[in-house]
């Protein structure tokens, strides 16, 4: 663990040649073309020490690791050595509980943001959903939607589901649950202060057919749904009407096993597109960028960087925004690690280079 802080600790910034955006076209987006924050020095301010906190396995160690680095500087906080192979890392609303899932066993242990002590456990395994005043999440193949206190994570109510569900997220601008199953092809609606069915969507093209949903993201200030599935007539992910499940849009270059990410207080929205590399399924190793106020797309952010004279094919699974909308880090599941992208000066970094580790599980910033 000492080595692993003392190298990180030392590492600068790099920009990698060649890796900032594909400058053919439109770029990332900077402070003065987002409307909606995310960037906007006018937009709302965040206070604290931004940290991004991953999951990931070196060649020199054995077993995985929680990482806590600093956003600005890329110096190594904390470190801490898991006894479970966790799967998904996430923070607390307020930033001071940072939570690993793990599959086997099945639970959910809480660290300190500081120190990264470990303070508890929980049996029901995550990944979960924050507002302010609570946390929900889903059984993994499970019945029922679940909700939760903060801090202490304890289970306050339940929902019933007529079938199974696996998946979900949380709209916090509407108290809205959106869950979905094994298959994809419904999509349920929970109102999380009533704990009570609103509704449920199947997700269709313009011309009808379903499509089966593998990721969504619900952007309730401009009734929107932002869907990863299918593939129908080509394509694999949609820009759905909330009300209607409707698809009004389609997002190119988006591959099916990925994953969304939203800016804090901004309308941009990144989704990762990575392939399923185990599989041996290839995809275009891109990051693409929507703005959901305006429905601008950017040039995708290509994810095959060159250092020196080796190319890397970064395949990224989750995203992770800092709250100020300047930073975007991406979760390699393959081989590398982390990718960072400063999305003001649209260069793309990786601060676990020197490190060298094996793959990254999970991706997640907090600010404390």
């Amino acid at each position: 663990m000492c080595r692993a802080r003392c190298i990180l600790a030392a590492i600068a910034l790099l920009c990698l040649p060649g890796t900032s955006c594909d400058d053919r076209g439109r770029g990332l987006p900077s402070q003065s073309d987002d409307p909606g924050g995310g960037g906007d020095p006018n937009g709302p301010q965040v206070g604290g020490q931004s940290v991004v906190y991953t999951l990931a396995t070196l060649p020199t160690e054995q077993g995985l690791y929680l990482f806590a680095l600093d956003v600005k500087t890329d110096e190594l906080l904390d470190s801490v050595s898991l006894s479970d192979p966790g799967d998904r890392v996430q923070v607390s609303p307020d930033g001071e509980t940072v939570y690993v899932h793990s599959l086997n066993p099945f639970r959910t242990v809480a660290f300190s943001a500081i120190g990264l002590e470990r303070i508890g456990e929980m049996p029901i395994v995550g990944p979960y959903y924050f507002d302010s005043a609570g946390a929900y999440g889903v059984v993994d193949y499970g019945d029922r939607v679940l909700k939760f206190s903060l801090p202490d994570m304890q289970r306050t109510d339940s929902l019933m589901m007529s079938s199974y569900v696996f998946r979900g997220n949380l709209d916090t601008s509407t108290d809205q649950f959106y869950a979905w199953g094994m298959t994809g092809s419904k999509v349920f609606v929970v109102d999380v202060n009533a704990m009570t069915l609103t509704d449920s969507l199947v997700i269709r093209t313009g011309s009808g057919a379903t499509v089966y949903v593998t990721q969504l993201l619900p952007v309730g200030e401009f009734n929107r749904l932002l869907v990863i599935g299918g593939p129908v007539d080509g394509e694999t992910a949609f820009v759905v009407d909330g009300t209607t499940g409707t698809a009004i849009n389609a997002i190119d270059h988006v591959w099916q096993s990925g994953e969304f990410c939203r800016v804090p207080h901004g309308n941009w929205v990144f989704a990762s597109d990575h392939g399923s590399p185990w599989r041996g399924e290839v995809g275009p190793h891109k990051i693409v960028g929507y703005n959901v106020a305006t429905d601008e797309a950017l040039d995708p952010i290509s994810t095959i960087v060159t250092i020196g004279q080796e190319t890397k094919r970064y395949d990224i699974g989750e995203l992770a925004a800092t709250p100020d909308g300047r930073y975007l880090y991406g979760a390699d599941i393959s081989a590398y690690g982390v990718l960072k992208v400063d999305l003001e000066n649209r260069v793309v970094s990786d601060p676990f280079r020197q490190l060298n580790p094996i793959a990254a599980a999970s991706v997640n910033i907090g600010t404390r």
